[in-house]
């Protein structure tokens, strides 16, 4: 492990031309197979520090959802959300990592009639940042809206396939009679090789 993390340095390459090489003392090699498993390792402690505030997360390499049922005063779940944002941000520092409020997000999930009724914020402290709350979040690819309708989610979805598609139909006089014999279109899904 040693080998691997010390006595690192990092350049820029354009075209030809390299940047002079610096030192890294910090950090993790980007793209290698080692470095989640070490970066996951290095962040393991933060999972302790959130449940000292009786609050839920899930982590995924870089990214945290941090997440609380708003059961009793609204204001106390939301003041240990806080709380708990804050100390994460002093461990973060003192970790030398950075706990960016620009890329948090913040969306509150039931039903329509229980948003409705409910005295929400419509915005939260994150680190000691605003942030404004969203009606849709996503996490991993999957669209979520505040009333877990996954509407948006389809539409992402079909959206992106409308655009495949018509890529490909951009793309199909310049494929040969060979290159387009290997797609069916029927019971079979994938191409043939």
């Amino acid at each position: 492990m040693a080998s691997y993390l010390s006595d690192r340095s990092v350049s820029v390459r354009l075209g030809a031309a390299f940047s002079t090489a610096i030192p890294v003392h910090t950090g993790v090699p980007q793209g290698s197979v080692l470095s989640p498993i070490l970066f996951t390792t290095y962040i393991s402690p933060i999972g302790r520090l959130i449940d000292r505030h009786g609050i839920n997360y899930h982590k995924y390499a870089d990214d945290t959802q941090l997440y609380t049922p708003l059961t009793g005063p609204v204001g106390s779940s939301l003041n240990r959300l806080a709380d708990c944002t804050t100390e994460l941000q002093q461990w973060y520092w003192a970790n030398d990592l950075l706990l960016n409020p620009e890329k948090s997000e913040v969306a509150f999930f039931g039903t329509r009639q229980r948003l409705l009724c409910s005295n929400l914020p419509s915005n939260l402290s994150v680190a000691g940042s605003k942030v404004v709350v969203n009606d849709v979040l996503k996490i991993l690819g999957v669209t979520f809206n505040s009333t877990l309708t996954y509407n948006e989610h389809v539409d992402n979805v079909v959206r992106s396939c409308n655009f495949h598609i018509r890529a490909l139909r951009h793309l199909r006089p310049y494929l040969s009679t060979i290159a387009l014999s290997n797609f069916t279109v029927g019971p079979t899904p994938y191409p043939r090789f």
